[in-house]
């Protein structure tokens, strides 16, 4: 999902932006707001960890039931350097 949107970063690459990457956009734009703020952890709770991997980034959620909905404690996002 994300690799579309960070070929336009690389050097040497022309910048272009059409119908996948707006997807795209919308597609992770519509994730992150689902978890409207971060809260505090509690350490009595289980936790979950999602991870996503793709040959150009690596993105980690921890995540933790609040009142019966899963709430965003912390995440990380990182692209990978030098990749084609």
């Amino acid at each position: 999902m994300i690799s579309s949107m960070l070929r336009n970063t690389q050097q040497e690459v022309s910048f272009s932006w059409g119908e996948q990457q707006q997807h795209a956009y919308k597609k992770i734009k519509g994730i992150l707001a689902s978890f409207m703020t971060m809260t505090m952890p509690n350490q009595g709770k289980p936790m979950m960890l999602c991870l996503t991997t793709t040959p150009y980034s690596i993105s980690a959620l921890l995540i933790q039931e609040v009142e019966e909905q899963e709430q965003l404690v912390y995440y990380l996002s990182r692209c990978l350097h030098g990749v084609n």
